[in-house]
């Protein structure tokens, strides 16, 4: 397992974020998902591991990363229903590697091993659908420091 070259913690590793992220992957459900990890009242660091992606891919999913939006439906004056788009005024402190990894169970013990290996006290999984709420990675954290007997904390 590899050590992760050149990333600073935003978060005294305490926590990495993993998301995977395949050729399947829809774009509009990464940028909302990347637009919630940017949210968050506690720091994260995010390893992006993707799977068969060529670099045109890999391209977008920076691209997203360093930019991520989100689209929210509004009434304009005209009582018509139209789309508006906000991007996010924070940034996501993020590294991508690639892996061999495909199913959900080798991501997460790939993931287990990231942590570890990067001396990270704990780690999360979310996938490229998920829309995480600002306070989630907060609410760990409290709930970590706390409940110290307790070995894992996911969103379901």
């Amino acid at each position: 397992m590899k050590e992760l070259q050149n990333f600073n913690s935003l978060n005294n590793k305490k926590l990495l974020v993993i998301l995977p992220v395949n050729k399947k992957v829809n774009g509009v459900y990464l940028n909302e998902c990347a637009y919630s990890l940017a949210q968050q009242s506690y720091p994260i660091d995010l390893l992006v591991l993707t799977n068969g992606l060529d670099d045109i891919k890999k391209a977008e999913i920076k691209t997203t990363l360093d930019s991520p939006t989100t689209r929210v439906s509004v009434q304009n004056s005209s009582g018509q229903t139209e789309q508006q788009i906000t991007a996010s005024e924070k940034k996501i402190n993020y590294t991508i590697v690639d892996t061999d990894c495909y199913t959900f169970p080798s991501v997460f013990n790939e993931a287990s091993n990231y942590a570890s290996t990067n001396g990270y006290e704990w780690f999360s999984v979310v996938e490229s659908e998920d829309v995480i709420d600002a306070s989630w990675y907060e609410t760990f954290n409290k709930f970590s420091t706390k409940k110290t007997e307790y070995q894992g904390f996911l969103p379901l």
